[in-house]
């Protein structure tokens, strides 16, 4: 289990050693995500939080199932 707090910044992450031998795909991710300068700013909490990025949720004729505008899965 690895817990991270909302306020750890993604650079943090990315270098962190824990994270890149037990949970690569995660600092592999948050490596690639924006410039090394935002990602010295940026937290993990804040990326998660951004709902205008969320393509599924901004636009209102998805088609795709999205837990935050309330849709519920579909049954087989």
């Amino acid at each position: 289990m690895l817990k991270i707090g909302a306020t750890t910044r993604l650079a943090d992450i990315a270098a962190s050693e824990v994270v890149n031998k037990k949970f690569t795909a995660l600092a592999q991710a948050a490596l690639r995500v924006a410039t090394p300068h935002v990602r010295d700013m940026a937290t993990i909490g804040g990326n998660l939080a951004q709902l205008h990025r969320c393509w599924y949720f901004r636009k209102p004729e998805n088609r795709f199932f999205c837990t935050r505008k309330g849709a519920k899965p579909v049954s087989p």
